[in-house]
């Protein structure tokens, strides 16, 4: 599965109703490394699991956050 973060973050139908989307990454990718130009380091690791998420936020010697807002996402970050 290969994400195209770019338009998916200005995507205005994607920001309407993303459901679909993250169920179809919770079920074939909860854990995908994509390009994304406006990260520093030029990719981004989207997890779309709970147990995921809470194992990356509670181990910072393993995850390090780059700054969500930076991305320029048109809606709110999701913690």
């Amino acid at each position: 599965m290969e994400l195209d973060l770019s338009s998916m973050m200005t995507d205005p139908t994607l920001a309407n109703n993303p459901w679909p989307v993250y169920a179809g990454l919770r079920d074939h990718a909860p854990a995908i490394a994509a390009p994304f130009s406006r990260s520093r380091s030029g990719k981004v690791v989207i997890l779309s699991r709970y147990e995921d998420v809470r194992k990356a936020l509670s181990s910072p010697e393993l995850f390090e956050a780059n700054g969500a807002n930076e991305m320029g996402q048109q809606r709110p970050v999701i913690p």
